[in-house]
């Protein structure tokens, strides 16, 4: 079996959007643990993420399977 790496360099430009998005996601992966252990349904919670967040559905599913 061959193990291939590939690497590649982040532009400047988007270090500052990748350094937010790594403190924004813990934050609302927490508030939707909290939201799923009161009972509150994914199919309700996931347009309300998305228009309080900004984040996108794919973001939501991502997080709601953790």
């Amino acid at each position: 079996m061959t193990t291939v790496t590939y690497h590649t360099r982040v532009p400047e430009s988007l270090i500052p959007f990748c350094e937010a998005m790594a403190g924004l996601m813990p934050h609302i992966e927490r508030n939707l643990y909290r939201d799923l252990e009161a009972g509150r349904a994914v199919t309700d919670l996931k347009r309300a993420y998305q228009r309080r967040y900004g984040i996108n559905a794919r973001h939501f599913n991502a997080l709601s399977r953790c």
